[in-house]
């Protein structure tokens, strides 16, 4: 059942027979199913804005561990004596760690930061410590937005498909009454077929005939 069937139904009652219980009695549910399906597309395009902050702030991390790493080399050449890199970083690469997975990165980038802690606030490599947290907490909070806007948008369209089933039961409903009342010849005239193509709904449409939907 989609909204522009729906639609199509109501204007064809008031177009027939005038404002009449038949589109009164469905107006409420189309204009709630109208509603609810803004709605998803709203938490849809919220969770691809998520998506979207999720992935800078991942690739930011990527960053800030790039950014340590060339910082233990400047480290080392300027202090001969000094092997941070190589016991630091797995294999003495950093590219070990931003291609693990995202629960793995984020643990791997937590014992990075506190290798750097280790070695004293004196020590000037000490502030990486605190910048990769920084990192890891922005990763955190934007993971669990993410995690929200995907479960926001699945109710949502939980939500969708409640009004969309009110909506198609009063159709199969007006469809009956109108049979009764005025014979199957003039209901048809009010009813458009279910089963075109219509591009408004976020699933595919039910394509019942009326007497099938009731």
């Amino acid at each position: 059942m989609s909204l522009r069937a729906a639609l199509r139904h109501i204007r064809l009652c008031n177009r027939i027979y005038g404002d009449n219980k038949f589109s009164q009695d469905i107006t409420p549910l189309y204009d709630a199913l109208k509603q609810k399906h803004e709605q998803y597309e709203q938490a849809k395009l919220d969770r691809y804005f998520a998506s979207d902050t999720l992935f800078m702030c991942d690739t930011m991390l990527d960053n800030d561990i790039r950014t340590a790493y060339e910082r233990c080399n400047q480290y080392e050449r300027e202090n001969k004596d000094a092997f941070l890199r190589d016991a630091f970083f797995p294999d003495g690469r950093f590219g070990d760690i931003i291609r693990k997975t995202h629960a793995k990165e984020l643990n791997l980038v937590e014992q990075l930061a506190l290798k750097f802690e280790n070695l004293g606030d004196t020590h000037p490599l000490f502030k990486l410590a605190a910048e990769l947290r920084e990192g890891i907490n922005r990763v955190n909070k934007t993971t669990q937005e993410y995690n929200e806007a995907v479960r926001k948008e699945q109710r949502a369209l939980a939500e969708v498909d409640i009004a969309k089933e009110a909506l198609r039961k009063q159709y199969a409903k007006n469809y009956f009454d109108a049979k009764q009342e005025k014979g199957r010849l003039k209901a048809d005239y009010m009813f458009p077929s279910l089963n075109s193509n219509n591009n408004d709904e976020p699933e595919e449409e039910n394509t019942d005939t009326p007497e099938q939907a009731a």
